[in-house]
Parts: C-alpha cells; structure tokens; sequence
C-alpha cells in the first residue's frame, strides 16, 4: 500500500513539474525515477543501474523506429505527398469537419502501425492541412494523437493489449468488442473536450516548410499515397 501511494505521489509530481514548472519531460522523468526508486528503499546504485538499463532498453529499440518516422515524413514533406494526401482528406470529409476526420484517421491507422511512426509521418500532413483549412495544428494535431493513442493501448494487435490478455489469460476475441467501446467513448470525451477548448488551442504556425509548390504538385499525384503506403509496411 505504501509503495503505491509513493508511486501515486511521484506520477503527480511528474505531471506538476513538466505542466507547471515546464520542466523538460527527460530530467522529469529520471528524477522522478530517482526519487521513487530511493523513496521504496532501494540503493543509489541499484536505481542508477535500474535507470540506466530501461532508458537503454527502450531507446535501442524505439530510437531507429522514431528516426525512420521522421525521415519518412520529411520525405512526404519535401515530395509534396503530404500536400496530395492532405487535398484529398478535405475533398472526402470537408473543411469543417476535419478534426474529427483526423480522429477516425488516427484511430484505424493506430491500429496496425505503431503510434509513434505514424504521428511523424502524418505530421507534415497535419501541417498543410492546417494551412489549407484555417484550423488550428494544435486541433488537429491532438485529434490526430488521441485517437492514434487509444488505438495503440486498446486494439490488438498492438503489443499493450496482447500483454494484457496473456497476463490475465483472456481470450482476445473477448476483450476486442469491450476495448473497441472504450475507445470509441475515449475518443469521443476527446474530441468533446477539443471542441469546448477550441479557443485556446489557436496558435498560428510560423513553419514555411509545408508550402505547396507546382514543382510539387506535378511530381507527385498518386505518388504520394504509394510512398505513404510503402513507408509504413515495415511496421505494421
């Protein structure tokens, strides 16, 4: 009971110091490791090695993912196929209603590609969608996270609920039409919440990097989706 009230108190200490005191998120986290660590009763050196090895294991295999997903969309970004794929989702869902489009974006893409990969790859898209419809790149950016994160946690085959139903010894077929409920309301609370705090959430861009050009334009086409599509078999 103790240690997880200690682990309750240092979650909160984590959020208050990265929203609060705008600390950044990396010297957050390892002095808030640090400290739960000492705090349960282990030893500087054991939590020392304990840091040193989950932040090695967890950049050995998310560091090259991250990196290609960055290069991936910089490729769309420069190409133009950010700026196809972008004209596309306002001819089929609208201007108006393009955060939630975004959501439902996210939400069937963050099931089969990892989350992180695919926010990078859709960033450039995010940016130009921004430009072309006047809405705000936080607004679609969070639309566009959110539902790529409740898909990651929710829907197998991401790793989170396989661990789940193997711990716990579900069958997975039990747990898919539940989980798909809780997203859909998760989403739902999300996009409500983006929706009454909309105003707060315009910030314009400066960033001149997603300028269409004709040059673009005339390269790309159906290109771009081909690349998109490529891009993300790797992952999935």
């Amino acid at each position: 009971m103790t240690a997880l009230l200690i682990l309750f108190l240092c979650i909160i200490l984590l959020i208050v110091s990265v929203t609060v005191f705008k600390v950044h998120p990396i010297p957050a986290l390892l002095i808030t490791g640090l400290i739960l660590g000492l705090a349960t009763g282990s030893s500087v050196a054991m939590v020392t090695d304990s840091l040193l090895s989950g932040f090695g294991n967890t950049l050995k295999w998310i560091g090259l993912i991250i990196l290609f997903g960055t290069l991936l969309g910089e490729i769309l970004a420069e190409t133009g196929g950010a700026d196809v794929i972008a004209d596309s989702i306002i001819n089929l869902f609208g201007v108006k209603y393009l955060p939630l489009s975004m959501a439902i974006i996210g939400f069937l893409i963050g099931i089969p590609v990892f989350m992180d990969v695919a926010y990078l790859t859709l960033l450039p898209t995010i940016m130009v969608l921004s430009r072309k419809s006047g809405h705000s790149v936080l607004t679609l950016g969070l639309s566009l996270a959110m539902s790529l994160t409740v898909a990651h946690a929710l829907i197998p085959p991401t790793p989170g609920p396989l661990a789940v139903a193997a711990i716990l010894e579900i069958n997975l077929v039990d747990i898919i039409p539940f989980n798909v409920l809780v997203a859909i309301g998760a989403i739902t609370g999300g996009m409500i919440w983006i929706r009454f705090n909309k105003k707060n959430l315009n910030i314009e861009s400066n960033s001149q990097h997603y300028i269409d050009t004709p040059e673009k334009r005339n390269c790309m086409d159906l290109k771009g989706y081909c690349l998109l599509l490529l891009s993300w078999c790797p992952y999935c």
